[in-house]
């Protein structure tokens, strides 16, 4: 892994999280995605199996601000992952596509048979489906931005009660 300062360190990932504020986690099976509502675009896909894809568009663009290439990138978008959503990732990957094909299906499913509940967790842990679940029932909300799920470990904090 390539050596970066812990200032550019922490200013990238903050980067990150401003530029994917509006980034629901959205949960779709075997697969975890992050993703926009309003202009479906896509930005993580993780699966149960430790292999994260990450979008190879916004990612160069974005990285080109700090003059990194894909090996000393990867890295990073691997910890930011792990971090925000509390899964292990073995192997990432860039993935060149829109996925728009995808997205509307994913985002408006007529069918719930690729939710997560507490009996159908599709290969991830028992504690990261409750909070997710748990986290839906508290805020009253259909859709959790990853914002309120990286934030709310439980729901003692402020941001969740």
């Amino acid at each position: 892994m390539v050596d970066i300062n812990p200032k550019l360190k922490k200013f990238i990932f903050e980067k990150i999280d401003s530029d994917l504020n509006d980034v629901i986690i959205h949960p779709y099976g075997k697969e975890v995605w992050l993703i926009t509502v309003v202009d479906k675009g896509w930005y993580f896909i993780g699966d149960s199996e430790g292999t994260t894809w990450f979008n190879q568009k916004f990612f160069d663009n974005f990285f080109r601000l700090f003059s990194m290439n894909l090996k000393e990138y990867s890295p990073l978008l691997k910890e930011w992952f792990e971090t925000k959503t509390s899964l292990s990732v073995r192997k990432i990957a860039r993935k060149n596509t829109t996925y728009d094909y995808m997205i509307d299906g994913v985002l408006n499913r007529n069918t719930k048979e690729y939710d997560w509940t507490l009996k159908k967790r599709w290969g991830f842990s028992y504690p990261m489906v409750k909070r997710y679940v748990d986290l839906k029932k508290k805020l009253k909300r259909e859709r959790v931005s990853i914002y309120d799920f990286s934030e709310c470990k439980t729901f003692t904090t402020s941001t969740c009660s």
